[in-house]
């Protein structure tokens, strides 16, 4: 099965297509004894502190995946269980050209089966 992830950015200000939504990177993580992954950087969101969900490495985390980085393609994480990933970047699917041509949203794709071997 395939997941098809959409990121949304809708600015306060109507700016049309002033600035380019792309996705740099895609992480998966899992938590480890119920911890669960969540980013807020200023701390301010939960009250905890910091949190930089799967972005940085944290010894909570029981997985920690780097699907797609667009600069070090060679550095992601192909495998799990010596099952792929087959992750993409939306602009790379010919099929989603139309949505990723739109400001302000950038998307990927993804197999799911490794996470169920």
């Amino acid at each position: 099965q395939t997941l098809y992830g959409r990121v949304l950015w809708n600015p306060d200000q109507n700016l049309n297509a002033a600035y380019m939504l792309q996705l740099e990177k895609v992480y998966l993580c899992t938590g480890r004894d119920g911890y669960v992954p969540f980013f807020d950087p200023t701390g301010t969101l939960y009250n905890e502190g910091p949190q930089y969900g799967c972005i940085q490495p944290n010894k909570h985390l029981k997985h920690r995946f780097l699907l797609l980085d667009r600069k070090q393609p060679d550095v992601c994480d192909n495998y799990f269980h010596d099952v792929p990933f087959e992750a993409n970047f939306a602009t790379d699917i010919p099929e989603l050209q139309s949505m990723t041509s739109m400001p302000g949203v950038d998307g990927f794709t993804m197999k799911v089966d490794a996470l169920y071997k």
